[in-house]
């Protein structure tokens, strides 16, 4: 939890507590007719419910107390007056829950992943974007056949990854999970991106893309499309720089980010779309695997701090922060997704089409050299976090 909440919603926790008591031994000592306990009971479930939807969502101990809570109403309603002194016992003793339940780590870049079957690329997409300055990943597993699971499990180990299993048609249950994770991280990560394996956050004069992030967040606090104080910055549309084949006819051997080094023109059509990375505080949900809607008074800004009102910027001149895609890939790699596509798993409105993939090759850019002997030592195990 960001330190800036831990102590309002502590005090908020506490507080709650001890009125809940004092309703209970209130009520309880005028004598408990089944009309009251119900309407003590709503009144618990609705505590619960509240703090569930801000800022309980993992915390599974405290919304199982106020479950018991409700059990031992019911006990009581059926005439086991022992019920009463355990209701009680339960309301002072969730007191220590909170910081036994509440994770205190501020996070300032977390990551949102929706994958399946990404054995291939996994590892380097998260070691890549270690290096970029995430520190956390929501990681949500659509059903993967193969190792998917076990290159996960290391960083799960280690606390950086969060992993769910999910299932259903990819668009929709990519969105569901989207707006899962904008919940749970809601008052624990400062910056929240949703993007894929095969998209890199790629900063253009910072050494990482969280120090990119966070020079363009102090730049546009106050955006200049409206006057001071009635608009900020919520989130930022990062756009793309769709990746060619790069001549591979077949999967590369090594890193992604140095095997594909040939991409389209900056005016290419597809390089128009854009991802979000957003302060959670300020998002009301996602609609869109492209784009989000914001609290009133926020907006998705360009790095230059013009408005992007969609899932699509035309201005797009990547100076500070752009998202690396490597859609392409090899032929062969290509070719089977066209083969395999079906748009409910596909997870995007349609392909590219061959036209637009023709063009994917134009442009030479080894903007992510400067990275590559650092991600091959991270990748390798040759490096101590």
């Amino acid at each position: 939890m960001l330190p800036e909440y831990y102590d309002q919603f502590k005090r908020e926790y506490d507080e709650t507590l001890a009125k809940l008591l004092e309703e209970f031994d209130s009520w309880n000592a005028e004598g408990h007719d089944v009309e009251s306990l119900v309407a003590y009971q709503q009144a618990i479930i609705d505590v619960c419910t509240e703090m569930e939807n801000s800022w309980l969502t993992s915390a599974d101990e405290i919304v199982g107390g106020f479950e018991q809570i409700c059990e031992l109403l019911y006990e009581l309603s059926n005439g086991r007056t022992e019920a009463a002194e355990d209701i009680r016992i339960k309301l002072r003793d969730m007191h220590s829950l909170f910081d036994k339940c509440i994770d205190r780590s501020e996070r300032k870049l977390s990551l949102v992943l929706m994958e399946r079957n990404e054995e291939r690329y996994l590892k380097e997409w998260l070691e890549f974007h270690l290096m970029m300055g995430a520190d956390h990943f929501y990681v949500y597993d659509h059903g993967s056949t193969d190792g998917s699971i076990e290159v996960l499990q290391p960083y799960v180990d280690k606390g950086l990854v969060e992993l769910f299993p999910v299932e259903g048609e990819y668009l929709p249950t990519q969105i569901s999970v989207y707006n899962d994770a904008l919940k749970r991280a809601k008052y624990s990560t400062r910056y929240l991106a949703f993007i894929d394996t095969d998209e890199f956050l790629t900063p253009m004069r910072h050494e990482t893309a969280l120090a990119a992030i966070e020079d363009i967040f102090r730049s546009y606090e106050e955006t200049p499309f409206k006057s001071p104080g009635s608009c900020r910055a919520g989130g930022i549309g990062v756009n793309w720089r769709v990746y060619g084949t790069s001549g591979h006819k077949t999967p590369a051997a090594g890193p992604v980010i140095s095997e594909y080094t040939h991409r389209g023109p900056d005016d290419l059509m597809m390089n128009c779309h854009v991802k979000t990375i957003c302060k959670p505080l300020t998002v009301r949900n996602i609609i869109n695997p492209h784009f989000a809607i914001y609290e009133q008074g926020y907006w998705c800004i360009s790095e230059h701090g013009s408005l992007i009102p969609g899932a699509f910027f035309y201005d797009s001149k990547c100076d500070l922060l752009r998202l690396n895609h490597y859609y392409v890939k090899s032929e062969e790699e290509y070719v089977s997704r066209r083969l395999n596509f079906k748009r409910s798993e596909a997870g995007r409105q349609r392909l590219a089409t061959e036209e637009e993939v023709t063009h994917t090759n134009e442009v030479f850019d080894d903007v992510m050299e400067r990275f590559a002997d650092r991600l091959r030592e991270r990748m390798s195990g040759q490096h101590l976090d």
